[in-house]
């Protein structure tokens, strides 16, 4: 079968030798070459991105049957392990590879073998780091520039190839977006998917109403000890509070929790229109505080903090009469705002309990990228440096996934990206991946889509 009759345009091998097949490319539109990449089939960092690929820090298998056994190879049950992240929280264990195909695309990432395990290069588990072992050719496309297609057919599940280029902080990949672009720019975030797949999860479950203070211990633990503390109460003290308590019930308060009620009362006095303390001291009882405390009762000694043993300032020689109608509306007033706070106090709690604040939910969990001090992913650009991975066009209907497979480090932020056969791929048929771009995403640019499958949505950004 001729892919082409005629060809303005005849690369025998893209890759210059690097790739382990030729990669060939082909124009049959127009007499344009594609644009000089330096070739490479490997990731490269740049200033700022520090990968630690000691293999000390990686684990290993002691498989010697290459890996034949899934449920002894460490390495396979890695993959099938971090699929319990996902809201299910049960393994998979069909996770990872299947005689050296992917039928699944494994969103917490794929495990390989690596240079610390005792398996052979052809282990089962061992897929990916090979490199590419299928005919593909580059060529024109009409409207998308260039594209890939293969030249035989591909199983569904089976390996293509990977998307490399020049690994880049995000400071880098502005800089270098204004000045070559970022068509060929892909982020790293396989933290953020995982972690944007578990928003929500459990948000229905109530916490419990007794919360643990710092040393661990309840609430009613707390007021257990604080009843204990009753105990250093006097003999008088107690027959005093408790006969001025209701039902006999002995009160909790120490007596100087009196005299801190006190001087929080008298913060908070009137002033009168000159600006001096005790506005009510000519009202309707005309007579100072020290006088009133005298004059009253013993009912009414119940409701006004002692005055034995403060100091006597200013601010405490002019207390208004507590019997006088404006004190006892101020007094009225402080407790309705009072139990308006309390209540609102009461609500914030149930909201942050029920997980939602002001309408947001309350993220329950540190982001796991900011143990690393950072906040954003890193960028892989194929502008300038890369493989023939960038040469994947969009589709709305793609015939090829992508997945995250670690290989030389376990460092979740550096995941080699992979490309994967979803469907049996007939030779000829052009590789797409859906390159899950938002609509308006990026204010004042507009790309459209060229497609043309049945699910096409017509634009990219």
């Amino acid at each position: 079968m001729a892919l082409l009759l005629q060809s303005f345009c005849d690369i025998r091998d893209l890759s210059y030798g690097r790739e382990n097949v030729p990669v060939p490319c082909a124009n049959g539109v127009d007499r344009e070459y594609p644009d000089y990449i330096e070739y490479s089939q490997f990731r490269m960092p740049t200033r700022g991105v520090n990968m630690n690929l000691d293999s000390s820090f990686l684990c290993g298998c002691d498989c010697e049957d290459d890996c034949q056994d899934r449920s002894k190879c460490s390495c396979v049950q890695l993959t099938i392990t971090a699929s319990r992240a996902l809201t299910s929280g049960e393994a998979n264990d069909d996770a990872g590879y299947h005689y050296r195909r992917l039928n699944e695309a494994m969103v917490t990432g794929v495990y390989e073998c690596n240079s610390s395990c005792k398996c052979s290069k052809r282990c089962y588990n061992r897929v990916v780091q090979n490199g590419l072992q299928l005919r593909l050719q580059v060529f024109k496309t009409d409207r998308k520039g260039w594209g890939i297609r293969c030249l035989n057919d591909i199983p569904a599940g089976c390996f293509i190839c990977c998307y490399a280029g020049q690994l880049l902080t995000e400071q880098g990949a502005n800089e270098d977006g204004e000045r070559f672009g970022d068509e060929y720019m892909a982020e790293l975030d396989h933290i953020e998917v995982v972690e944007k797949l578990k928003e929500g999860y459990e948000s229905d479950v109530v916490e419990p109403d007794g919360e643990m203070s710092s040393d661990g211990s309840s609430g009613a633990d707390a007021g257990a000890e604080e009843g204990d503390s009753d105990s250093d109460f006097s003999a008088e003290d107690s027959n005093v509070e408790s006969g001025k308590q209701s039902g006999g019930a002995r009160s909790t308060k120490s007596p100087g929790s009196e005299t801190e009620k006190t001087e929080e009362w008298a913060k908070n006095i009137p002033l009168d229109a000159d600006g001096n303390e005790g506005a009510f001291l000519d009202g309707e009882g005309g007579e100072s505080a020290e006088q009133a405390v005298g004059e009253e009762d013993d009912d009414s000694n119940s409701r006004l903090p002692s005055l034995d043993g403060l100091r006597r300032s200013s601010r405490l020689s002019k207390l208004p009469n507590p019997k006088s109608k404006e004190a006892q509306s101020v007094t009225a007033l402080k407790a309705t705002e009072a139990a308006t706070a309390e209540e609102a106090e009461r609500e914030v709690q149930q909201k942050e309990k029920e997980g939602v604040v002001e309408g947001k939910k309350k993220n329950r969990y540190k982001p796991l990228r900011s143990w690393y001090n950072e906040e954003f992913c890193f960028i892989m650009d194929a502008k300038t440096q890369g493989n023939l991975g960038r040469y994947l066009n969009h589709s709305c209907s793609p015939n090829v996934f992508v997945q995250n497979v670690f290989v030389d480090t376990h460092d979740l932020r550096f995941p080699w990206v992979a490309f994967f056969a979803e469907k049996l791929i007939r030779a000829g048929e052009e590789l797409t991946w859906d390159y899950s771009y938002k609509i308006g995403s990026v204010p004042g640019k507009v790309l459209y889509c060229y497609c043309q499958s049945q699910d096409c949505r017509g634009r990219l950004l």
